[in-house]
């Protein structure tokens, strides 16, 4: 088995893996399809940081983050904005660390 690479989303390319592996893992929700990231890009203006885990061109894990500058807290990155459910999902615990 290759090495497990974690790098950061790219829209053009990642998309739609994205979206299967979050619809394939039994914990994913709504709040981390790409749908929801366009809201909170789009709507909100926040910046999209989420990050991706492959390994042998499978994705294995991924993380929503979204930069928000909050007038109370200043920068913070949140997994999902506005959405109780977000956080790491993965296919094992290398790639939930990762």
């Amino acid at each position: 088995m290759g090495s497990l690479t974690v790098r950061p989303f790219s829209p053009a390319a990642d998309e739609e893996p994205w979206d299967v592996f979050v619809r394939g893992h039994e914990l994913g929700t709504p709040c981390h399809l790409r749908a929801w990231a366009r809201v909170c890009t789009g709507v909100f203006g926040y910046k999209c940081q989420s990050l991706m885990a492959w390994r042998d061109g499978r994705v294995e894990g991924v993380l929503p983050l979204f930069l928000v500058d909050n007038p109370v807290l200043g920068k913070i990155l949140l997994s999902s904005p506005f959405a109780v459910y977000g956080g790491t999902l993965a296919v094992g615990d290398e790639a939930a660390a990762a």
